[in-house]
């Protein structure tokens, strides 16, 4: 008998065995060689806590709550998909990027809990879709201005981009181009 397959009976024999095919249906396993977000943190987790690497771990797991009180939340539908990760993981970056800037006050003592957030986003980002650059996000103010026909207040205009290329720009930097662009001169 093959290794793999006792390895099958040995998994099933104690009923954490799942097939490929039900792994494709958990969003576990790839589907045409890309793997999902969760497969991809599942992965990560694994590897992380061979490596002993743990902040790296911490993050996964603090991100798999996360996950977890979402998805029990009474207003939850749909399946974890990719979209719902990134939107989880965009959620969780913000707050610690919210969580920097008020240790940013802590001086000496803040510092390796700063630094420690620093590499939870920048090993999170990976997940989360790029976002335009300041020249690109510039070209798409001066885009929505030009069409735009009505009062110029800055609010209709976010609103205008934000609605048209959502997860593509960056809220903060499109406001900040819009006030820029509409600020008398």
């Amino acid at each position: 008998m093959g290794g793999a397959l006792t390895h099958r009976m040995a998994c099933r024999a104690r009923g954490s065995y799942v097939s490929a095919g039900a792994q494709r249906a958990l969003g576990r396993a790839p589907k045409d060689g890309v793997m999902s977000i969760q497969a991809k943190l599942d992965e990560d987790l694994k590897n992380g806590m061979r490596a002993h690497e743990q902040d790296k771990v911490a993050c996964i797991r603090q991100l798999r709550s996360k996950v977890q009180e979402a998805q029990n939340a009474p207003d939850f539908k749909g399946p974890a998909d990719d979209a719902f990760y990134q939107k989880i993981i965009g959620s969780y970056v913000k707050s610690l990027e919210k969580g920097i800037t008020e240790l940013s006050a802590g001086g000496e003592r803040s510092k390796p809990l700063v630094a420690r957030y620093t590499a939870e986003i920048t090993y999170l980002q990976q997940y989360l879709p790029k976002l335009l650059d300041e020249a690109a996000t510039k070209a798409l103010v001066d885009d929505a201005l030009a069409k735009h026909t009505g009062p110029k207040n800055v609010g209709a205009i976010v609103g205008v981009i934000m609605k048209e290329h959502k997860g593509a720009v960056e809220p903060a930097l499109v406001r900040r181009l819009v006030e820029k662009a509409l600020a008398p001169s």
